[in-house]
């Protein structure tokens, strides 16, 4: 099926206006939605709000930073655009970034005037740029050149990440018919069950009637979570993985092998590409199914992955598996 993705472009706008056209004709020339700031006008945390709730329905946040910081959100110490940046990080958004190179940046003062740069908040917008170029992304010194970050970067993204996207209804087969089976299965496992508990408190075997206690619920949910993890296929790209090409991978198969990484701790402030990976696609499935959880650091900025209690019983759950086979 054509999969369409909505992108949400944020930027400062009436010095990126050519910038801003370019990727919005790059995102529609590749078949996908663009959204952003030039919907919206600044005003009061109400409309913050209405940002943040675009962003959640996007799904891959864009930054194009140019010279300027932008304009102080009302109430706030901080621009629309770091804002918007920062709530994307902290809900774990798929994104990208791409920065103006110095060297052009001087160039267009030189054509344009000073107005392209932050003359109001320097210090502000020296540590967003900072921030920024922390994470990965990419350069530029022409238009063209973000025409091609975004050809380039979005489909890694989406095969990374593993993104649903936007599917016409016209394209969507009827599923009644596979409801109807759904539904019918369920039926038929809810009787399963009830005969099982029944049998199972009427049978005067102690040790059957034990051993049937003695498996928890939980267990079952734990199974389940394996089987949904094992199928959440990803792809780590030559630089994620450090090897010579490409690598097929799946979320169960990353959790055990990185399991005293994901157990020391991870956060969005990662460092190198394999545990940037683990915060986007692992960590987030897990904390999904409650078994890692967020806390917020650096006075609120990023985030920090921890493992919960019931993480903890997975992975003893794991263990135990290992030992019976």
């Amino acid at each position: 099926m054509n999969r369409k993705f909505q992108i949400f472009v944020s930027s400062t706008y009436t010095d990126l206006i050519e910038e801003r056209q370019a990727a919005v004709s790059a995102i529609l020339t590749a078949g996908h939605i663009p959204a952003g700031m030039e919907l919206f006008k600044p005003g009061d945390q109400a409309q913050l709000d209405i940002i943040k709730r675009w962003i959640d329905e996007s799904d891959i946040y864009l930054l194009i930073l140019g010279g300027r910081y932008g304009t102080i959100a009302p109430g706030n110490d901080y621009a629309y655009t770091e804002l918007e940046y920062d709530y994307a990080l902290q809900t774990n958004k798929p994104l990208f970034s791409v920065v103006i190179d110095d060297g052009f940046l001087d160039e267009k003062v030189k054509s344009v005037g000073r107005s392209i740069l932050e003359l109001e908040n320097p210090d502000k917008y020296r540590g967003f740029r900072s921030k920024v170029v922390g994470y990965p992304v990419e350069f530029f010194r022409d238009i063209k050149d973000i025409q091609i970050a975004i050809y380039k970067t979005l489909p890694t993204l989406i095969s990374e990440r593993n993104l649903k996207g936007w599917v016409s209804g016209r394209e969507i087969p009827d599923s009644t018919f596979l409801i109807e089976q759904v539904s019918r299965l369920t039926k038929e496992n809810e009787d399963l069950r009830s005969q099982v508990t029944l049998a199972s408190s009427q049978s005067l075997d102690v040790e059957e009637s034990t051993e049937v206690k003695t498996a928890p619920l939980q267990n079952e949910e734990f199974i389940k979570m394996m089987q949904i993890f094992e199928n959440s296929d990803l792809t780590l790209s030559k630089e994620v993985s450090g090897l010579d090409a490409a690598i097929k991978s799946n979320v169960l198969r990353l959790m055990v092998m990185y399991r005293g990484t994901i157990l020391s701790g991870l956060s969005t402030t990662a460092n190198t590409p394999i545990k940037a990976f683990l915060v986007r696609n692992v960590c987030t499935a897990m904390q999904v199914h409650g078994l890692m959880k967020t806390r917020p650091i650096m006075e609120g900025r990023f985030l920090s992955f921890e493992l919960t209690d019931k993480g903890a019983e997975f992975y003893k759950f794991m263990d135990e598996l290992k030992i019976k086979k």
